[in-house]
């Protein structure tokens, strides 16, 4: 049981009131109202180092009891409930003028540690624009250079893409570039071992550090593929080519019923991937085969191809039939199909050939009967026609 005090609405107030202290000591609420500022899109825009206005340094000296009611407001607030506390928006807000004050104060890992914590609670691209510019303060630059492309990429502000392709220029003499495409492209990207975290999914230029690194690329349903270790220098960009194998098995199809039959794969409608008998590779998982021969076919097939192993599907062809249903007046009637039985009525005949032929039903008595023509008609693979013969009066 969650004791007093422990509750979410109880931690935010006390995180909200430790803010009103720090706050309180900083000065007026001229430097204390941003903090209160839902993030908007154009402060998160510009880089972070932008220096504080005229009155930041007097707000610093000024301790004023103009503070109460700000400390009043925000201990209240902890308490309000917990859709506050809860607020996912409101906490990285929060982050945001916490890293934002602390970059304005130098203190970049601090800024930078805040900053990082309000992308992972709701991701931005001007976050991570402020991120990398953390990062380039530390003279961590081939970090910088990484959140620089990541603020890129998807953004369609102007201004931003400016402020993005000018700080990777700044940046790239002093990093060590990996322009590394997959083939296919999309594949996860790692730097040596995946238990330190992939590296984006290429095509991706990394920014490293001069050394000695391997690449290793990874994309579903196709086998992991690594470079040879390369050595890289500042200021140099080195380009990695991976090629990807597809994770594949074998599948062998023989016919019956036909010398020889086009086999399709997922789509009845795409052309043949070979003539039967014949082998060929396929994805692992689930396909459907569609195997057909002039005035022949077969119903399709489920396969599960498995990596590596090699499955053998046997196909009989046989020539196309379709339903016919047959009725009278007097139940329990012989049915005959072109001249053999084939039932009593009411009767459901599940594989009468393609084509036109003959129902003959006769009563129980055998002296009235009524013979009716009948054909059946394609539709895909299932070829139907509904009758009824009713005997002669």
């Amino acid at each position: 049981m969650m004791k007093p005090g422990q509750g979410l609405g109880a931690r935010f107030a006390r995180v909200g009131c430790a803010l009103a202290r720090v706050l309180f000591t900083m000065g007026g609420p001229e430097a204390r109202l941003p903090v209160l500022l839902l993030r908007k899109s154009t402060a998160r825009l510009g880089p972070p180092h932008t220096p504080p206005d005229s009155n930041w340094s007097h707000a610093r000296e000024s301790k004023s009891w103009s503070g109460l009611p700000l400390i009043t407001l925000l201990c209240i607030l902890g308490f309000s409930g917990r859709a506050f506390a809860d607020g996912l928006a409101d906490e990285a807000e929060l982050h945001f003028q916490l890293g934002t004050s602390d970059y304005q104060k130098g203190e970049y890992t601090s800024a930078l540690e805040h900053y990082m914590l309000s992308n992972r609670l709701v991701p931005n691209r001007r976050v991570v624009f402020n991120i990398a510019r953390s990062f380039e303060q530390l003279k961590r630059y081939p970090d910088a250079h990484r959140y620089y492309v990541d603020a890129l990429d998807g953004e369609t502000n102007a201004a931003a893409i400016d402020a993005a392709r000018g700080a990777l220029e700044r940046l790239t003499p002093y990093v060590a570039l990996l322009d590394v495409k997959t083939d296919p492209p999309g594949a996860t990207v790692y730097i040596d071992r995946k238990d330190l975290g992939s590296r984006g999914k290429a095509p991706r230029a990394l920014a490293l550090a001069p050394g000695k690194y391997r690449v290793i690329a990874e994309l579903a349903g196709y086998e992991a593929a690594s470079s040879e270790e390369m050595t890289v220098k500042v200021g140099s960009v080195t380009p990695v080519a991976l090629k990807l194998k597809r994770i594949e098995g074998k599948v062998a199809v023989t016919v019956t019923g036909a010398p020889k039959a086009a086999v399709r794969v997922d789509d009845e409608t795409s052309a043949p991937v070979c003539t039967a008998p014949c082998e060929f590779s396929l994805p692992v998982g689930k396909h459907e085969l569609f195997v057909t021969a002039d005035g022949v076919a077969a119903s399709p097939r489920i396969i599960n191809v498995v990596a590596g192993q090699k499955l053998d599907v046997g196909v009989a062809l046989r020539p196309p039939s379709g339903v016919v249903v047959v009725g009278s007046t007097e139940p329990g009637a012989l049915v005959t199909i072109d001249g053999k039985p084939a039932g009593f009525t009411p009767a459901v005949l599940r594989t009468c050939p393609w084509g036109r032929g003959a129902c003959a039903s006769a009563g129980r008595d055998m002296r009235r009967k009524r013979e009716t023509s009948w054909c059946v008609r394609a539709a895909r693979w299932i070829w139907a026609s509904s009758i009824w013969c009713r005997n002669a009066k």
